[in-house]
């Protein structure tokens, strides 16, 4: 059984976004966050190619290098799609008037397949309307008091 301590904490693109651009209104909170977090932390392909294109286009090649450095670290789970596309789908259609975009069905699909329940996004809007199978809502640790 996996207690809270250690169950995967998801993370979204905003928040690893804003850990690498200093000037992101969500930077200090993010960096904080990651400073002292001691849970493994996971995402998927779709969040890894969001970052780099907004660190990319915003920050450079450094930055986008410097991610990539910070996602080989021990403590990050890097999860596949395998099986979660059908789902995704589901979502993305459930909640097309928001909308629910790749990315983010994306992770409600792992969250629901891994029975996570803890995430790290800066999508206030998004993560508290999206209803996981498993649990009411996400918990989004980066706003938790």
């Amino acid at each position: 059984m996996i207690s809270l301590l250690n169950a995967p904490l998801l993370v979204d693109s905003g928040a690893l976004y804003a850990l690498f651009d200093k000037s992101d209104a969500y930077h200090r909170r993010a960096a904080e966050y990651f400073r002292h977090n001691h849970r493994p932390l996971i995402c998927n392909a779709p969040v890894i190619t969001e970052v780099t294109h907004l660190l990319g286009r915003w920050c450079g090649i450094r930055h986008q290098l410097l991610l990539l450095e910070f996602l080989r670290q021990p403590g990050w789970i890097i999860a596949d799609l395998d099986g979660d596309l059908a789902r995704i789908a589901e979502i993305m259609n459930s909640y097309r008037d928001l909308p629910a975009d790749f990315t983010d069905a994306a992770l409600v699909a792992l969250a629901e397949r891994l029975n996570c329940t803890d995430i790290l996004s800066v999508d206030q809007r998004g993560f508290a309307v999206y209803r996981p199978r498993h649990v009411e809502r996400l918990n989004n640790l980066l706003f938790e008091q």
